[in-house]
This record gives C-alpha cells, sequence and structure tokens, in this order.
C-alpha cells in the first residue's frame, strides 16, 4: 500500500497546465432506491460523473488560449465587440457557444511525484470557465473546470501507475 503524494503535474491533452493553485475533484454516481411491498430497499445504481476545477495563478491570454480554446481569438480574428486581434497576440473572447460551437475534449492526467508517478486521469473531458477572481487584490486567477465526457462503455475517471496502460482506442 502506498500513499499517493504530491506535488502534482496536470496535463490537458498535450497542455502541460502551470502555476496551479488548487485542484478540487468532484466524482459523482446517480443512484435511485426502491422500495417493496414488503419493506426491503434497493438502490439501483446510474451514471457516473467526473470534473475538476482548477484554479490558475496563470491566467494571461496566452496560457488560457490553449486550455479554453472555445474563447480563444487568433492574430487577425474579430472579437465579438468588434476589435482585430494583433498580429504576435491572442485574446480571450467569452462569448456564449451557438449551434455551431465545438469543445475540445481530451483526457485530464494529474499525476504524483514519485518514480513511477501515479496518474488520477478524468476521461474525455471538456473545459468551461468557471469564475475569474482578483485575489486580495494582488493576483488575478481563473477557475477552469474540466468536465468528463466520455463515451458510452468508457470510464469516468481512472486510476493507474503511469506506464502502466498499453496505449490502445480512447474515447
Amino acid at each position: 500500500m502506498a500513499i499517493v503524494k504530491g506535488p502534482f503535474n496536470l496535463k490537458w491533452g498535450n497542455n502541460v497546465l502551470v502555476d496551479v493553485e488548487s485542484v478540487d475533484l468532484s466524482f459523482e454516481q446517480e443512484s435511485n432506491d426502491y422500495t417493496t411491498v414488503d419493506g426491503r430497499k434497493f438502490t439501483i445504481k446510474g451514471a457516473i460523473s467526473a470534473s475538476a476545477t482548477i484554479t490558475l495563478l496563470a491566467s494571461d491570454a496566452a496560457t488560457l488560449a490553449p486550455i479554453v480554446p472555445q474563447f480563444a481569438r487568433a492574430a487577425g480574428a474579430t472579437m465579438s465587440s468588434g476589435e482585430t486581434v494583433a498580429e504576435g497576440k491572442v485574446a480571450i473572447d467569452v462569448l456564449a457557444g451557438d449551434c455551431t460551437s465545438e469543445s475540445s475534449k481530451y483526457d485530464l492526467d494529474i499525476e504524483s511525484c514519485g518514480n513511477p508517478g501515479e496518474v488520477l486521469r478524468l476521461k474525455s473531458c471538456s473545459t468551461s470557465i468557471s469564475s475569474m477572481d482578483l485575489e486580495n487584490n494582488q493576483v488575478r486567477t481563473v477557475e477552469i473546470t474540466f468536465t468528463g465526457e466520455p463515451a458510452q462503455g468508457i470510464a469516468a475517471i481512472q486510476a493507474f501507475e503511469k506506464g502502466a496502460l498499453i496505449p490502445g482506442a480512447s474515447s
């Protein structure tokens, strides 16, 4: 038996998440309770959902762009308010989605220290901005929620030693 310890490294797809202040994991399994006429109770387990909300200290547009690509605007793109993003720059334009917008989905890996480390994986996560804050009027932080949306038959959350899995098909 081993205790899994940090510091932890986070990766969403090929994007390494830096300057993470905190991670708040959420795991829930739906269930329904049924009671028979003779007084026995049955609990039927249902869908499982997993998400992680991380607080980023690095909250500049260039850092956020690969994490929330649905809001990123590259050089030459037009912001919702009409301005054009300057050459060599990137901007974040938090606009509600429309019928044509698609979210990127990648696995969120939270890897512990150690050799080899332990990986906690949330499968097929989309991202959304949960909040922005000016912590103690000193630093802007951004909370990003990674919501697991795996295909049917794929686990919502996995835990394993780094290197224990042989790559295969994934959703």
